[in-house]
């Protein structure tokens, strides 16, 4: 009955969601800049659904492996490193099934196939995720950078129970483009900043705090490449990743950006 709901409510968000991404999508077209009408003609295919035999057969991979994921009954124990957590703490600790993971940690299909088609659209050569889980969304993004045959997925996880399950999804799609990094964001992040610069795309999704994520921003800054992409989760979730995400789309270094209603977009060129 739980996954029944869950499915629904869902279903309600993407629905919700589609007038303020109509908007967007007219914004960006109204914008005459080249790179905002290419993530244009992106989310209209997206919200059209029109996908290529080729990005088909991948998107059914990943929904096949999804829905083995909804099947797993094993708890993992985890140090959950998220939004509310102290800095100075080790984390908090949780019992949790994959199962559970899968669907209330996880965007919907619907959501992480557009994670997909931007990849296929923007070919980016390095793609760094900040906030691995159990890899779902990494899925997504390394499957699109394996069709375009270039790009690796650079991805970070706090929780190593998280990390060692993702491991094992991307194996079982031989999705050999990925590179896994543990430890929390602000221990391992500058190294990882320093070794894979130029970064061209980057997805913001393990630290729901407003603050921390106009940090984050800051921080990738000087390692992004001439031009690059900021995805950012949940810039609805809360009054403060509101307010973070209207301090960065109203940053003077950004060109432009997209609300998504859940998502957030920029793009910005050095």
């Amino acid at each position: 009955m739980k996954k029944f709901i869950d499915r629904i409510l869902i279903r309600s968000e993407e629905i919700i969601a589609i007038p303020t991404i109509v908007r967007a999508k007219n914004n960006l077209r109204s914008g005459n800049h080249p790179r905002a009408e290419i993530l244009a003609a992106c989310i209209e295919e997206w919200l059209e659904k029109e996908f290529s035999n080729e990005e088909k057969i991948w998107l059914e991979k990943i929904n096949t492996q999804w829905k083995k994921l909804q099947r797993q009954d094993t708890i993992i124990e985890i140090d959950d490193f998220g939004a509310g957590v102290p800095s100075s703490s080790n984390g908090v600790k949780k019992n949790v099934t994959i199962s559970t993971i899968s669907v209330q940690n996880s965007r919907s299909q619907h959501w992480l196939s557009l994670m997909f088609k931007l990849m296929c659209a923007l070919r980016p050569a390095t793609v760094l995720e900040l906030g691995t889980c159990i890899g779902v969304s990494g899925m997504y993004c390394a499957a699109g950078l394996k069709l375009n045959t270039t790009g690796t997925l650079v991805t970070i996880e706090g929780a190593k129970a998280y990390a060692s399950v993702a491991k094992e999804n991307f194996t079982a799609l031989a999705l050999n483009n990925v590179i896994q990094y543990t430890g929390r964001f602000s221990d391992v992040l500058p190294d990882i900043l320093k070794d894979h610069q130029p970064i061209d795309f980057v997805f913001i999704d393990g630290h729901h705090d407003g603050e921390a994520t106009v940090s984050y921003f800051e921080q990738l800054l000087p390692f992004l490449s001439r031009s690059a992409w900021l995805m950012f989760d949940d810039i609805s979730w809360s009054r403060s990743m509101r307010r973070a995400w209207k301090t960065i789309a109203e940053d003077k270094r950004v060109s432009f950006s997209a609300n998504l209603s859940l998502i957030g977009m920029c793009y910005i060129e050095q």
